[in-house]
């Protein structure tokens, strides 16, 4: 680049930076290029200025930062919503021990156990069902003695020597309504043994519109405590989970233990959570949450972080044995490598920290009333002793549904960032929009015109006296004109390159 043309490009910067310093509505600048103003004053100014340009950007960065932490904000949307508005939940009822005693010493009169010795296998096996993860017991040689009896997974006998659903509810009800408990519940295996499950992964979600302790599922237990061991219990009767209809009940949700000969009411009240469009916008980071069609699970028709534990523990098992926890309910397992399964759960491998909540979801809180079911109250044609009678139900014809938004909108945006920068600078929007006129308008104007004015007055030299014409030169970088003189003295040798 030629010296003249970087020397007029400087010149249009230092003008144009002057013009803009004197019009601008930013405090402090004007004071920089006053002409009455010592050297001193304008750095002061200079300084001035930096500091309160500091201090902006300051503001601006803890604003950003509080914002990116926490976008989101939970607000009640309404506290008063019907009940129907609020999905049933899933109640999954588990024994508390995994085996009855009959039908398992039915099962090993049947095995043959070779050279085994047969007390020894029959107490391993039993301590093995009941607590599948003790030390306390050879795994091995039990899987070799079912192996060799034709069960190779824990599935195909599960059913001879635990309790069915068909044996542990007598009746069931809903909204007063007899219905029946084989259609409505159906069998989950997991680590307590056979689970059954009302209005668990429904092909739709059941709703009620009704509530009091009237209304709702109500089912007789039978938990026949008669045929458990009680050496190995530490309390009798059932577990009862309740949890939203597609998470995998064991894994987070309510447990409650019902004791046998006992009524038992289970009085809920219910909170959904919903996200409004601007929340469904932002990032998976920015929200720290997922919605159920953002990510598809292998094993669970619907995303939640229950489901995920569940599916994330069942991988990491498959990646390391090719294998599954007992009781899981979801694949097969072979008893040949129950001793490298059990020995990783023992030393608790199974680590799955990375599933993330899902933004819309449903809690339940549960109120518990029990008491005594009369001695000369039927509940069965034929006479049971022990039985259970739960009752779950709404409590309150009023939910509440509560909605995630975004904790700033785009207007409260820019009133913030207009606030910051007016305090510190005394600058608004149209500030912004002057330096980008100044920046990329006036300054290529300014520009322009320089180079025109210097090719239309060009500097006659009279090869006798070496003076310069009279005409008038119009000088940009102090806005008037000027006459060759002025202009000769001022900027010497610099128009005759």
């Amino acid at each position: 680049m030629p010296a003249l043309q970087r020397k007029r490009i400087v010149g249009t910067v230092i003008s144009t930076y002057k013009d803009f310093a004197k019009n601008t509505s930013i405090h402090g600048l004007k004071y920089t290029v006053q002409n009455d103003s010592t050297c001193y004053e304008k750095i002061l100014w200079v300084i001035i200025v930096c500091l309160g340009l500091t201090g902006s950007l300051f503001m601006l960065n803890l604003f950003l930062i509080r914002y990116n932490s926490n976008p989101t904000r939970t607000t009640i949307l309404d506290q008063y919503a019907p009940v129907w508005k609020i999905p049933y939940p899933a109640i999954t009822i588990c024994p508390v021990s995994r085996i009855l005693k009959n039908k398992f010493y039915s099962f090993v009169s049947t095995l043959n156990f070779g050279t085994a010795n047969k007390t020894n296998v029959i107490k391993e096996l039993f301590n093995y069902f009941e607590n599948p993860f003790s030390v306390n017991f050879n795994i091995t040689g039990v899987s070799n003695v079912l192996i060799s009896n034709g069960y190779d997974n824990d599935f195909n006998f599960l059913e001879l020597i635990s309790q069915t659903c068909i044996e542990m509810l007598i009746r069931c009800l809903w909204n007063q309504n007899e219905i029946n408990c084989n259609e409505t519940f159906v069998k989950i295996i997991t680590v307590h043994g056979i689970c059954c499950s009302f209005n668990y992964q429904p092909k739709k979600l059941l709703t009620n519109d009704m509530f009091g302790t009237e209304y709702g599922l109500t089912v007789i237990i039978d938990p026949m405590i008669e045929y458990r061991d009680h050496s190995k219990l530490t309390f009798l009767g059932v577990k009862v989970y309740i949890h939203y209809p597609y998470n995998y009940p064991l894994t987070g949700n309510i447990e409650k233990v019902v004791s046998p000969g006992s009524n038992v009411i289970f009085q809920l009240s219910g909170s959904r959570y919903s996200c409004s469009e601007e929340v469904r916008a932002l990032t998976i980071t920015q929200r720290n949450c997922v919605f159920s069609n953002e990510i598809q699970l292998d094993y669970f028709p619907e995303y939640s972080k229950e489901n995920c534990v569940a599916e994330c523990k069942l991988k990491n098992l498959l990646k390391m044995c090719n294998c599954i926890l007992p009781f899981y309910g979801v694949l097969a397992i072979n008893l040949d490598i129950l001793p490298f399964e059990i020995e990783t759960v023992r030393q608790n491998k199974l680590l799955c920290d990375k599933c993330q909540s899902q933004c819309e979801d449903v809690f339940y809180d549960v109120l518990s009333t029990s008491t005594h079911i009369v001695d000369d109250y039927q509940v069965y044609p034929e006479e049971k002793k022990n039985v259970i009678m739960l009752n779950v139900n709404f409590y309150s014809p009023f939910q509440v549904i509560l909605l995630k938004d975004t904790a700033t909108s785009v207007t409260y945006l820019l009133s913030s960032f207009g606030g910051i920068f007016s305090l510190f600078l005394g600058c608004s929007f149209i500030s912004g929009l002057e330096i980008i006129y100044y920046v990329f308008v006036r300054f290529f104007i300014n520009l322009k015109n320089t180079n025109k004015i210097t090719q239309k007055h060009l500097v006659k030299v009279k090869s006798n006296n070496n003076t310069l014409h009279k005409q008038q030169i119009y000088d940009f970088n102090s806005h008037r004109y000027r006459n060759h003189d002025e202009i000769f003295t001022m900027y010497g040798n610099r128009y005759l390159e």
